[in-house]
């Protein structure tokens, strides 16, 4: 009875190192995960940043080639636009503007 109480203990204790074990490398996978989600996390927002600026930089361009091309419209357009009173030369070339943009 003795020797079955003790090889039952043995018993417990190797199950008990095989669970410290598991859950050793559970953490260990666990930490693992959480600094490659963290590393892509952070190129991702890099990326995005990148791309942000990038189109930020589009957009802007895109906005002073269409008033470049308004205003070469609206001289043609209006030949005498040099003698026209600035206020209206800037509410006609505004309002040509707003067409170009939608």
């Amino acid at each position: 009875m003795e020797e079955m109480e003790e090889r039952h203990q043995v018993e417990i204790k190797v199950y008990k190192q095989k669970v410290k074990h598991l859950l050793y490398e559970h953490q260990n996978n666990i930490t693992t995960l959480k600094a490659d989600g963290e590393l892509a996390l952070k190129l991702q927002q890099d990326e995005f940043r990148k791309r942000e600026g990038e189109l930020g930089r589009d957009k802007r361009d895109l906005k002073l080639k269409i008033k470049e091309q308004v205003g070469h419209s609206f001289s043609h357009a209006h030949p005498n636009a040099h003698t026209m009173h600035p206020r209206v030369q800037k509410k006609v070339l505004a309002t040509g503007l707003e067409k170009a943009e939608n």
